[in-house]
């Protein structure tokens, strides 16, 4: 095993390789300086993004979505070549609960951040408390734990733990040059959902409004997880006004889409506890182009649009509620949500992670 005191050097494990979060993270630490060389695997997701020059990218092959059994299994040895190969005096960055479970387990000084929690669907219910024990441990065990939710931080009781880190996954530094300007809707309003598309209410949403209101249009932008694919080609295969434009590289192609949007549809299922407590990008997307984003209620992503004054908040979980919701909307409504957006600073918008820089340069 080799040994390696290069505070200089961070060795990154990812479960997604190409996910647009995981690259920025990498790269704002490249651009802090530091020698960077990631482990991950292809997920098959988010395929069309690539890491920047000057970061060491080892492929470990590719794993399934929902194969919880296999990919332990399959992490569980990774991370133990990876240790192998880098030694016990090399920081380490896990991004997920599986990777940072076994860079604990072997003693290994580990940055863990966590974006999700994966045992909050319901096939994991009756151990949860079991998997909140270990997560808790992870924390504790972690040089620096980064949660991209507030949401996540009360879950764990660790709002004023000083370990951890509320790194919201806002917008990439590059796009800080965009030119911001707020709405001015027309009566032929388009929506859009832009990301890995695996929610029934969106779903429904797009559903509606193919059925119910074609003066309007939905536009879907990203990968098809494969639960949802049969209902998702239905209903782009019979509604003409519902359109899919494929896969996107993010941030670079984002201007563009948003440019073509007008509200945001980002109103994912709430019976989740992982989207009760979760603040996605696309809160910090929409405040960016200034379109107005629609959200589920009594989630904290709900709380944060409310605080921002950038959207709506809305029962998506019947097809009623979302028609009642469509049919009420005033295009004057809109255009005045958007001019609040572009009131935002882009300090609250643009990704700092200045905070986490400092403490991991402290180790």
């Amino acid at each position: 095993m080799k040994g390696n005191d290069n505070k200089n050097e961070l060795v990154f494990f990812v479960m997604s390789l190409s996910h647009p979060r995981c690259i920025k993270r990498v790269a704002a630490f490249r651009d802090a300086g530091y020698h960077c060389i990631v482990y991950g695997y292809r997920r098959g997701l988010y395929d069309v993004n690539e890491y920047p020059d000057g970061i060491e990218v080892h492929l470990l092959g590719e794993v399934k979505n929902r194969d919880y059994k296999n990919n332990f299994w399959r992490v569980k040895k990774d991370v133990a070549k990876v240790l192998h190969q880098h030694g016990s005096k090399t920081r380490y960055y896990a991004f997920g609960f599986t990777p940072s479970l076994f860079f604990a387990i072997k003693g290994a000084h580990f940055i863990y951040e966590c974006s999700d929690i994966r045992y909050a669907i319901p096939k994991f219910n009756k151990i949860r408390w079991l998997f909140k024990l270990i997560d808790r441990w992870l924390i504790r065990k972690s040089r620096v734990t980064v949660m991209t939710s507030g949401g996540f931080a009360v879950f764990f009781g660790a709002e004023k733990n000083e370990k951890v880190v509320i790194l919201p996954n806002r917008v990439s530094p590059s796009l800080s040059t965009v030119v911001r300007k707020s709405l001015s809707a027309s009566e032929h309003l388009s929506f859009g959902f832009v990301g890995l598309i695996r929610y029934w209410n969106i779903l429904r949403f797009a559903e509606v409004i193919g059925n119910d209101f074609p003066e309007y249009s939905f536009h879907f932008f990203g990968a098809v997880d494969p639960v949802y694919s049969k209902k998702f080609e239905i209903i782009t295969a019979k509604i003409p006004n519902v359109i899919y434009h494929g896969k996107f590289r993010s941030p670079e192609d984002l201007a563009d889409i948003y440019r073509h949007l007008d509200l945001i549809v980002a109103c994912y299922d709430n019976a989740t506890l992982n989207v009760q407590i979760a603040e996605p990008n696309k809160l910090y997307e929409s405040l960016l182009f200034c379109k107005p984003i629609i959200v589920s209620s009594n989630t904290y992503l709900s709380r944060r649009v409310q605080q921002f004054g950038c959207g709506y908040v809305i029962d998506a979980n019947e097809y009623d509620s979302v028609k009642a919701f469509i049919a009420n909307l005033r295009i004057d409504d809109i255009n005045r949500v958007s001019g609040n957006e572009l009131a935002i600073s882009l300090s609250e918008i643009i990704d700092d992670p200045s905070a986490l820089l400092e403490k991991v340069s402290s180790l």
